[in-house]
């Protein structure tokens, strides 16, 4: 039997593009149509197989390879690449938990001086983790930047340009887009008080409860009971089975189509999502987010989902 390989939670890329640095002020026009300055830091990042990768500098060394994932808490780094740079590794805190059938342990770790493009990082809570199993093509994965990344800011990822912008203070009577009726904004609500939530997704017109994870490469991913509720018919997979790899390794998942996916106003026709046995909640992933501009306001707790231009 044939086995296909559909990575969800994490995936390394095959080819990494390379990631630059901008240093800007960003333009924002007002609903009034005045341009409002806002001092932004900046850094661009690579989108191969539809996962964030960009560049992070600690302590003058680098690059290191880390992803943007808004379902992970707090963030991750190599545990091998942390003791190289003399991190301060305090005792084993438990197993990792997340997708996939192995044991990973974690160890609290801090990491200090680092640099994410434009934006300068003084210290950042994380957990060191062994990560020789994420490889691709010969190239690392070095870390994750999850909630304690993002909690303190205002982040964008803009997929088309390729590049995120991080602001400490949103202006409240901003609008991210002047197609205002085109885009859709709603609270903040974290999941554990650590992960975005998305509350007004249906799934062929039925309502579905469901996460903002940028570390899912997919569409959507959701349990095997939720894609019988919800009647979904599964792709046809004949001879082929189809694994995904997740932070504990790999796991078996079912392929089914979506006809119509649904947040707000927004809307996409035959999307491909995956469901597993791995008691996990359901999640929106990069492949339905590619097509908009993703703002996650976590000052002001606010969510915009704007569509490019």
């Amino acid at each position: 039997m044939k086995k296909v390989k559909i990575n969800l939670w994490i995936i390394l890329v095959m080819v990494f593009l390379g990631v630059g640095v901008l240093n800007a002020s960003y333009r924002l026009r007002s609903l009034d149509g005045g341009i409002l300055q806002a001092d932004v830091a900046m850094a661009t990042f690579s989108f191969e197989n539809h996962v964030i990768l960009t560049d992070v500098y600690i302590d003058g060394e680098g690059p290191f390879n880390f992803m943007v994932d808004t379902g992970l808490y707090p963030s991750q780094i190599s545990l091998t690449l942390a003791k190289r740079l003399g991190l301060d590794i305090k005792s084993r805190g438990g197993n990792v938990l997340g997708a996939g059938t192995g044991n990973l342990s974690y160890y609290p770790t801090r990491i200090k001086n680092a640099k994410v493009g434009s934006l300068k990082i003084d210290d950042l809570e994380a957990i060191a983790v062994e990560m020789q199993h994420f490889q691709g093509e010969g190239k690392e994965l070095h870390g994750m930047l999850g909630y304690s990344f993002l909690k303190n800011r205002v982040t964008t990822i803009d997929y088309k340009k390729q590049e995120m912008r991080f602001y400490t203070e949103w202006p409240k009577d901003f609008w991210l887009n002047k197609n205002r009726e085109e885009s859709v904004a709603f609270p903040l609500k974290l999941a554990g008080g650590k992960i975005p939530e998305i509350p007004n997704l249906k799934v062929n017109g039925q309502p579905l409860n469901a996460l903002i994870d940028t570390g899912c490469n997919i569409g959507m991913i959701l349990s095997h009971g939720q894609a019988a509720r919800l009647s979904l018919p599964k792709v046809d997979m004949s001879g082929m089975e189809a694994k995904a790899e997740g932070t504990r390794g790999q796991f078996s998942i079912v392929l089914h189509r979506i006809d119509k996916l649904s947040l707000g106003s927004l809307e996409q026709d035959s999307v491909i999502v995956a469901s597993h046995g791995q008691g996990l909640r359901a999640s929106i992933g990069n492949a339905f987010l590619k097509e908009y501009m993703l703002t996650l306001d976590y000052v002001n707790r606010r969510v915009y989902v704007v569509p490019e231009e």
